[in-house]
């Protein structure tokens, strides 16, 4: 069964992993997703990470990973069982230059959301995107109100640069205002290749954005936590030895010899490899709770094995940040 931790400053108590729903109801069918829902909470999971804008890219697929999820909630009549994450203020996908982080914007966004995840407040809310020409007193503001109305209980940022983070967890300190409490950046045991990560609006978590969440109590609940199956998919096919001529976002010297490191460990436990990568994010100095999307339900009977694994601080320094 899942452990459960309680996201400091808040009284959210959730899973020790996120379930992500970005493709339920989508490239996922319903049925299936049922199932995976059911599955997750069977195992003890009880935190879900969905988004607005999941799905919108597909025809009649808008907001289908939200529908999804609010329909399998009262179907099931497990609401109460759930803590429920969603993301707004995503920007159009049409023009992702623009913003869309104006209180008016957000609003009708965190409407929707309450409507298709039929649902009176949502747990945790995250702006999926920033936009540094707002000054974090407006953002932190609304989001207050948001609060105040009872629409959400908490409230978070996505994708969100470091010097931005810690403005607005400053001016929320100062205000007497709880401010975010979870940062969902890009984040794994690997890291990207230089230029992997083509989307500009995304960003990674790194060491200055971990002191800072450290010195807020600010939680991580980090996407992409397995690197998109880099580490299962290759010591399953026993490819640990870096080839420069394979392509890809994680393809990098660094990231085999991690590869190699954790599948000694692995080895060591008795475990497979993504109990190793999923507890590298867990046994971090601040509260982790990463974000996994499995496409199966064998994937998630995988990433749930050897979910109590706990590193030694020993293993952890050989994976230096």
């Amino acid at each position: 069964m899942l452990q459960h931790r309680i996201l400091p400053r808040t009284d959210l108590e959730c899973s020790s992993i996120c379930l992500g729903t970005a493709g339920m109801g989508s490239a996922m069918p319903r049925d299936l997703s049922f199932r995976m829902l059911d599955a997750f909470l069977e195992a003890g999971g009880n935190f879900l990470d969905s988004a607005r804008v999941y799905a919108d890219w597909l025809p009649g697929g808008a907001s289908a990973s939200e529908k999804t999820v609010g329909s399998w909630m009262k179907e099931r009549n497990v609401r109460d069982k759930i803590v429920v994450a969603t993301k707004g203020a995503h920007p159009p996908l049409s023009d992702m230059s623009k913003s869309r982080m104006s209180h008016a914007e957000v609003a009708v966004d965190i409407d929707l959301s309450l409507r298709c995840l039929q649902s009176d407040v949502i747990d945790l809310y995250y702006l999926h995107r920033d936009d540094p020409s707002v000054p974090v007193e407006e953002i932190v503001g609304f989001l207050d109100g948001f609060t105040k109305e009872g629409k959400i209980r908490f409230y978070a940022c996505s994708n969100w640069g470091t010097d931005r983070i810690a403005a607005a967890a400053k001016f929320a300190k100062e205000k007497g205002s709880r401010g975010f409490v979870a940062v969902q950046n890009l984040w794994s045991l690997a890291e990207p290749a230089p230029g992997g990560i083509t989307d500009q609006t995304l960003h990674t978590m790194d060491s200055e954005t971990i002191q800072v969440c450290r010195n807020f109590e600010i939680s991580a609940i980090p996407y992409s936590s397995q690197a998109g199956g880099f580490f299962t998919k290759r010591a399953l096919s026993k490819e640990l030895k870096y080839d420069p001529a394979r392509k890809g976002v994680y393809e990098t010297e660094q990231n085999y010899s991690r590869l190699k490191t954790a599948v000694r460990i692995a080895e060591k436990h008795g475990v497979g490899v993504t109990a190793v990568v999923l507890a590298y994010l867990r046994c971090q100095p601040i509260v982790t709770v990463p974000i996994i999307g499995p496409g199966s339900l064998d994937h998630l009977e995988d990433c749930l094995r050897g979910s109590g694994l706990i590193l030694t601080a020993s293993e952890l320094d050989e994976f230096p940040l």
